[in-house]
């Protein structure tokens, strides 16, 4: 059986590992250490035709904080089936 594919977007390496290690049993863990990187994945993912299901965001993040890259996403990401959105 194929894993669901989330993407962990956090500018923290350990908060990035400490997720992975936590999900990866359930999913197909892909990081991305900020919101520019995690738009390009999800761009690429899209061409490729291998979506995302899901996305942890970081809220405290440089540039775009969790809730902007959640508002961009919401307006391109009508397959997703969730979002979830870590405070720190």
């Amino acid at each position: 059986m194929t894993k669901p594919r989330i993407l962990v977007i956090d500018d923290d390496e350990s908060s990035r590992e400490f997720a992975v290690i936590a999900l990866r049993n359930y999913f197909e863990v892909h990081e991305a250490e900020s919101p520019r990187d995690g738009f390009k994945m999800l761009t690429d993912s899209a061409e490729e035709g291998r979506l995302y299901q899901g996305v942890l965001l970081d809220f405290n993040m440089p540039g775009m904080n969790g809730g902007e890259v959640l508002h961009v996403l919401r307006g391109h990401a009508q397959n997703m089936k969730y979002f979830t959105t870590i405070h720190s």
